[in-house]
């Protein structure tokens, strides 16, 4: 990386808040350990909560144990405090009558005697199999036990994309990566009825471009279009390896997708530009470059899903 770029990037941003956030993404990017940055990048989280699964589960415990007391441990610990949990220890199969973070760390099976209806949840991206089968040898009911779907807890915000955005008013709001739709519900709610021209989904698996247009139909969400291609910088045909909402473009991919530009494909006035496209940001900006030019339309473009991103995306603006 160019320090000099850097550096132009940083002073470019127009408030401390992004500054910050950038530095940030910046330590995550050379960061061996997530609690080197995660405590002061989930401030920024609003209101985030938990999924479900752990929601519904703990309304039938006591009270929550983490399993694992590394860093994926640690960092579930301070997405759960941060969503109004209380955690009542650590436990962990090699370490014990130690405190992390103000919490004791016990034995696991000292924890499943002390804490019988206890919601055990087991936080570790490499051993998390092995923690858990080892709570069922030792008798610990499903329901106490959960396994969070990326092997730690991370509060997330039901206003992803759009949290730290006042909405805009008329245009075309661009989500690129639509998968199930869900996010062009967002921007309703969030806009407004009648005050938006329409939202174009792009959305690059046929499967789930047919089950959005389905869900426009059944819940006759008004002024919704879907595009079935992925967002690149011309058009073209790409391999594509199709795993849900991980999917993405890759040399390699098990199966072909066809890619369009936002330039080639809206015609008129663009207000916000979401995309959330498994490191294809970069590129799908080139593809739009006359229509940010033109319209200066408010975006959402994620930055981490390479480690260069942060840097070749803030160069890009």
């Amino acid at each position: 990386m160019d320090f000099e770029k850097l550096v132009a990037i940083y002073n470019r941003l127009q408030d401390d808040e992004s500054k910050k956030l950038f530095s940030l993404m910046l330590k995550k990017n050379m960061s061996s350990s997530q609690m080197d940055y995660i405590p002061d990048l989930s401030v920024y989280c609003h209101n985030p909560i938990i999924d479900d699964v752990f929601k519904k589960k703990l309304a039938k415990c006591d009270g929550i144990i983490v399993y694992g007391c590394g860093g994926d441990g640690r960092v579930s610990k301070d997405a759960l405090e941060r969503c109004g949990y209380r955690v009542v220890a650590f436990c962990d199969s090699n370490k014990k009558g130690i405190v992390v973070d103000g919490l004791e760390v016990i034995n696991v099976l000292d924890a499943i005697k002390q804490y019988p209806n206890h919601l055990i949840c087991v936080c570790s991206t490499n051993y998390g199999m092995q923690m858990y089968q080892n709570l069922l040898i030792n008798h610990v009911d499903e329901k106490n036990i959960y396994i969070p779907p990326y092997g730690i807890i991370i509060g997330f915000n039901t206003n992803q994309y759009i949290d730290s955005f006042e909405a805009p008013t008329g245009g075309v709001l661009v989500d690129g990566g639509a998968f199930d739709g869900e996010t062009a519900k967002l921007f309703m709610n969030w806009v407004g009825k009648g005050n938006y021209s329409k939202i174009i989904c792009y959305e690059p698996e046929e499967r789930q471009a047919k089950n959005i247009k389905a869900k426009i139909i059944e819940e006759e969400l008004e002024n919704v279009e879907v595009i079935n291609a992925g967002l690149w910088d011309s058009t073209t045909e790409l391999r594509f390896n199709s795993n849900n909402a991980g999917s993405a473009i890759s040399s390699d991919g098990n199966t072909v997708i066809k890619c369009t530009t936002i330039d080639e494909t809206i015609k008129e006035k663009v207000s916000f530009i979401k995309m959330d496209i498994e490191g294809a940001e970069l590129r799908a900006l080139h593809g739009a470059k006359k229509t940010i030019m033109r319209y200066k339309p408010k975006m959402a473009i994620c930055i981490y899903h390479k480690k260069t991103d942060i840097y070749d995306i803030g160069a890009f603006f």
